[in-house]
Order: C-alpha cells, then sequence, then structure tokens
C-alpha cells in the first residue's frame, strides 16, 4: 500500500512541477522549437546528444512525463530517419521503464485488491489482445496512463515490448517527420516549401483526428446499446 501510496504521490509532485515551475515551458512548443534552433547547429551534432535523448525518455517517462517534446526534439536535432530511430528507440525504452515502475509500485495492491477475479481478464488479454495493445498507441490515450494501465493488468513483457515497437512505428514517424520539416521551414532551409509543410501535415493530422473519431463512434455505439437494453429490460418488466 505504501509503495503505491508513494508511487501517486510522485505522480502527483511531478505533474504539479510540470505545471507550475519552469519545467512548464517544456510543454510550450513554441519555446521549445525556438530553444531547439539554438540547439541543433551544436549540440545536435555532439557524438552524446542521442544518448542523452534516449537517456531522457528512460528516465522521465516513468515519472509521467509527456513524450510528445521528446519526439518534437529527436526530429529538430537529428531529422527525419536517425530522429526517428532515436525517438522510436526511446519510445520502447521510456514504455518499459514505466511498465517496470508501475509493476514494481502498484501491482501488488491490484492483485491484493481485485483477487483472482483478474486472471480471466489476463488471460484473454494475452492471448488474443496483441493488436488491442498495438491499436492502442495510435488512441488519444497518454502514453504514461497506457504504460502504467498495461502493467497494472497484467499484460506480460514480452507482448508489451512487441506491441510498443509495432504500435510506435507509424506515429513516432509522422511526429518526426512532421516536426522536422515545420523547424526547417521555419529556418529558412533550402529546398524546403509549403509544400513539404503540407505534405507532412496531412499524415499528422489523420494520425490525430481519426483515433479520435474512432473513440466517438465507440462511445456513440456503446451508448446505444446502453439505451437498447434498457429498453428491453422494461418491455420484458412490462410483459411480466
Amino acid at each position: 500500500m505504501w509503495r503505491f501510496v508513494f508511487f501517486v504521490a510522485l505522480l502527483v509532485i511531478l505533474g504539479i512541477a510540470v505545471r507550475f515551475t519552469p519545467l512548464s515551458r517544456v510543454t510550450d512548443q513554441e519555446w521549445l522549437l525556438a530553444t531547439l534552433e539554438h540547439l541543433r547547429d551544436g549540440v545536435g551534432q555532439s557524438w552524446w546528444a542521442p544518448v542523452a535523448l534516449i537517456a531522457a525518455f528512460a528516465l522521465l517517462c516513468p515519472l509521467g512525463f509527456p513524450i510528445t517534446p521528446f519526439w518534437i526534439t529527436g526530429g529538430v536535432l537529428f531529422g527525419v530517419v536517425e530522429g526517428s530511430l532515436y525517438n522510436l528507440v526511446g519510445s520502447v525504452l521510456g514504455a518499459g521503464t514505466s511498465y517496470f515502475f508501475a509493476r514494481s509500485f502498484g501491482r501488488e495492491l491490484i492483485e491484493h485488491l481485485v483477487g483472482d477475479r483478474l486472471k480471466p481478464f489476463e488471460s484473454r488479454l494475452n492471448r488474443r489482445g496483441f493488436w488491442t495493445l498495438v491499436g492502442t498507441r495510435f488512441l488519444p490515450v497518454p502514453f504514461p496512463v497506457a504504460n502504467f494501465g498495461f502493467a497494472l493488468v497484467g499484460v506480460r513483457i514480452p507482448a508489451f515490448v512487441l506491441s510498443t515497437l509495432v504500435g510506435m512505428v507509424l506515429p513516432v514517424g509522422v511526429w518526426t517527420w512532421f516536426w522536422t520539416t515545420l523547424a526547417d521551414a521555419a529556418a529558412g532551409k533550402p529546398g524546403v516549401n509549403p509544400a513539404h509543410v503540407i505534405l507532412a501535415l496531412v499524415p499528422f493530422l489523420l494520425l490525430i483526428f481519426l483515433p479520435q473519431a474512432y473513440m466517438a463512434r465507440q462511445r456513440k455505439k456503446r451508448y446505444r446499446e446502453i439505451l437498447q437494453g434498457r429498453a428491453g429490460r422494461s418491455n420484458r418488466g412490462g410483459r411480466d
């Protein structure tokens, strides 16, 4: 219980810090891009820069830090190809450390509270839920929440790692491509014109809005099913 309380308290403290301290500037994309422009020519060429970026994924993701600033950093500093590679490695590593962090501090409490009732769900999820896990990476679910949730409900390590790797390839590539193109256009890089920005913007917007539309459709479907269920019970009750 105390380990779980520590886990929750740490996340709350970090959330307050990100919201009300200078750390909040890291989530300000305009400030982040302006800062990265100053770092691109110097830090981006340093041998330790990729190591520092991947280490930031591993250390800060378990603390609930948002992942998108890391993706933007990787794209702006290293370009589309190298940036996508470093962002993908960092994302999988950050997801893994988040998984073990949550499993170490919260899994025992969940088992104590739920007991054997969780086992059938875990079995179905591990046996048939691989593509469900992959699909979760496309939904507007915060990265830390997904990782913590998978750990707490007992998703097995191989399924978690493989589904994270498969599910993050497209989002990482699209985000890195878009922000790299946007930064190049803002810096006036030769060969980058508005057409390149639009070309990168289209999949970026699709990746954002299509999952939201899917979730809205699923909510409406579920709502209709609930109404139909209530109507069916009412009709049976009236006949009785």
